[in-house]
């Protein structure tokens, strides 16, 4: 390969790069009208409705980034909340393994959570617990935990303005947050101020 076509293929692949760490995802944007905030996303519109504040410590039981532009909520969490996870490594402190009696009782209080980072930064502290999560289920390592804060919100209503189509209905109802900031902390910690 000579000199030229060396350097059209590094341009090439950087570009590429680019894309799909930054340009597919990063045309999401949030606008407010109230309590009704309005996600844009790629070619969707999504409309919540902003609730309550929300202030708490999630221990990660799952979750994944969604990198398609095309997503209201870019990130989604199988959770657990340290309030209700409290009681169950009292009595189980290895209640986040799978052999433990104790995963039987915190597997019905994990929740499907979507999360809508408000910005870059929060965006980066979710995704690299998420990373650490998955590396630390694959080396046997301990559970992550995030204290988060920002408010819950409830899906109204998935939009393509470009072609007037509503598409509400291949959205299940789920728990929304809107996250303002997110912060790892130690799990074990936190469960035994509990």
């Amino acid at each position: 390969m000579n000199t030229k076509t060396v350097l059209l293929l590094a341009t090439f692949a950087i570009l590429v790069f680019y894309y799909y760490q930054y340009g597919g995802r990063s045309g999401q944007t949030l606008t407010f009208e109230g309590n009704v905030m309005t996600v844009t996303a790629g070619d969707l519109e999504g409309r919540l409705l902003a609730e309550e504040d929300y202030a708490g410590t999630l221990m990660l039981f799952g979750g994944t980034e969604l990198p398609h532009r095309n997503t209201i909520s870019p990130l989604f969490l199988a959770a657990l909340d340290v309030v209700d996870a409290g009681p169950i490594y009292a009595q189980f402190p290895d209640f986040h393994l799978c052999n433990s009696p104790g995963a039987e009782l915190a597997k019905p209080l994990v929740q499907d959570v979507n999360i809508i980072p408000s910005n870059r930064a929060t965006r980066t502290s979710l995704v690299n617990a998420l990373r650490e999560f998955h590396q630390n289920l694959r080396a046997g390592g301990e559970r992550v935990c995030l204290a988060v804060s920002g408010r819950s919100a409830r899906l109204l209503a998935v939009r393509i303005p470009a072609h007037d189509i509503d598409i509400t209905r291949e959205f299940p109802d789920q728990l929304y947050l809107l996250v303002s900031d997110a912060e790892k902390v130690d799990c074990r910690a936190v469960l035994e101020e509990i």
